[in-house]
């Protein structure tokens, strides 16, 4: 019976160093693999910042402050006007800048998620809303209706106010377009 005892202990000894070995190696290969991809993910999560100058490149890419205000119009009219909407790609057909505004910001949004969508909204009034980004930073453009400035409360759009109190986070790219940085 001592001699059994003495072998289980044996093995035990033996048996302990060679699984804490094992688990090492294994938790060696899991950062090994794993701080990469988290260190590439980390980088992803700033969304470079946006200046009026970038803005309005964007817009001029696009077709024109005029043509996406036009569209806007549009859009916003032939939607109703008590309906909160995401817009589909079929539903900017006959939005062509507005479209391309939409396209060129998905890069702004990273390669493997895109936030970027278009809504109208009708928080406050009624207004077109361009999200793009990532989970850890989204940023917006708002397109007011350039015709019934008067009827959207812009303390509801959250940072975004008339120019005069802009937050330092926000700008005004024209008289009714504005933009989180």
């Amino acid at each position: 019976m001592k001699a059994e005892r003495s072998q289980t202990n044996m093995k035990t000894k033996f048996i302990f160093p060679i699984i804490a070995t094992g688990m090492l190696i294994c938790v060696f290969f899991i950062l090994v693999f794993t701080v990469p991809r988290i260190m590439e993910l980390n980088g992803r999560r700033q969304v470079s910042e946006m200046t009026p100058e970038k803005a309005q490149k964007l817009f001029r890419a696009a077709g024109g402050v005029e043509e996406i205000n036009r569209e806007a119009k549009a859009l916003l009219y032939k939607f109703g006007t008590t309906d909160w909407k995401i817009l589909y790609d079929q539903d900017m057909t006959d939005a062509p800048a507005i479209y391309s505004l939409y396209t060129n910001l998905e890069g702004y949004s990273g390669e493997s998620y895109s936030g970027t969508s278009v809504s109208i909204v009708r928080e406050g009034g009624k207004y077109i809303e361009i999200k793009y980004g990532n989970h850890w930073s989204m940023k917006f453009f708002y397109i007011l209706d350039p015709t019934n400035l008067g009827t959207v409360d812009l303390t509801n759009l959250g940072t975004i106010v008339p120019a005069a109190n802009l937050d330092t986070n926000d700008f005004e790219v024209t008289s009714n377009i504005f933009a989180t940085k």
